[in-house]
């Protein structure tokens, strides 16, 4: 992507390619860059561009804060293969700062942007695939009867960053 001009945020750029010779991740970029992936893009990720901070970028030896080279371990499956795998070095590893959750709710997935405590690098937040070995029937929760015909949202999450225990929040 050429000559850019708005902020790059929690975005992934992955196996881009170009006939011009130049950067098929970034070129003439000179805006924010955070949070971020570029990865197997022909040429250089970042090129004529602001310093990243907080992204993962192939090949990376430049200047910013909290950057990296190493594989972002994308899951590689399914309608979203550049979701992250549990042991990803993106989980957990964007700055909370980089991004406003209050406008930018969700991931490209349509899931809560900050899942473990703080944000993930790249364009989806790491969630554990829990499948329920048996149906949850709720009849009431904390006290509250819920009447019949209706739902209750559950959504189960992990809680620590070390992914021990799990955290159950119900709408």
């Amino acid at each position: 992507i050429g000559s850019i001009g708005p902020d790059i945020k929690n975005c992934t750029f992955v196996s881009n390619s170009n006939n011009s010779g130049k950067s098929a991740g970034l070129y003439k970029c000179s805006d924010t860059i955070i949070n971020s992936i570029f990865w197997n893009n022909s040429g250089d990720e970042l090129t004529s561009c602001s310093d990243p901070n907080y992204s993962i970028i192939q090949h990376w030896t430049g200047f910013g804060t909290g950057n990296s080279s190493v594989d972002p371990k994308f899951t590689g499956t399914g309608d979203s293969p550049y979701t992250l795998q549990a042991s990803s070095p993106a989980v957990n590893k964007g700055n909370p700062a980089g991004i406003d959750t209050s406008i930018f709710k969700y991931d490209l997935a349509g899931k809560k942007r900050i899942n473990l405590g703080r944000i993930d690098i790249g364009a989806y937040e790491y969630y554990d695939s829990i499948v329920p070995t048996a149906p949850c029937i709720l009849s009431s929760f904390d006290g509250f009867q819920i009447p019949a015909g209706n739902s209750i949202n559950i959504e189960l999450a992990k809680l620590n960053s070390d992914n021990t225990g799990y955290y159950v929040g119900c709408t």
